[in-house]
């Protein structure tokens, strides 16, 4: 059995819900397990919400009727629905502390792309009542307390 295939992923996660270490996974095995931080990565447009594959305009393909219209509007509507439901669930399994990460560029195929924060982050309104933190500062602090810890230690 591969180590990603859908069992392998959820006895992942067991294994590591009550054990110290880190733990990887995937949103959509996610749901009613929980660990105290939780780390959201590569949050960007296109990647969550997933960017569906839109068909080329063809010159020879038929103009689409307002019914036809409408049904991809509504699907494309329910996947994003769905997709927010996926975001609900990676934020909600954090006990403690929540991290969630994107990034400037990504790799698509060979390429490098210009990449956007996911538009669910802005829907979580984090800027408001969140602490932002450059992680530098965060050790440097991390690294004082230890070091005065150490000195309390040894006199």
């Amino acid at each position: 059995m591969s180590p990603l295939s859908s069992r392998g992923v959820v006895g992942l996660l067991y294994r590591f819900q009550n054990k110290p270490g880190i733990g990887r996974g995937v949103l959509h095995f996610a749901k009613d397990l929980e660990w105290p931080h939780v780390m959201l990565t590569g949050v960007t447009e296109g990647m969550l919400p997933f960017k569906l594959h839109e068909q080329a305009a063809d010159a020879d393909a038929p103009t689409p009727t307002s019914s036809t219209t409408a049904s991809a509007q509504e699907a494309a509507e329910a996947h994003l629905q769905e997709e927010r439901r996926l975001m609900d669930v990676g934020i909600t399994r954090a006990q403690r502390s929540l991290a969630v990460s994107w990034t400037k560029r990504r790799k698509k195929g060979r390429e490098l792309v210009a990449a956007l924060p996911s538009r669910f982050i802005a829907e979580m309104a984090l800027d408001k009542a969140t602490a932002k933190e450059d992680p530098r500062e965060k050790l440097r602090a991390l690294r004082a307390e230890f070091a005065a810890r150490a000195a309390v230690q040894k006199a």
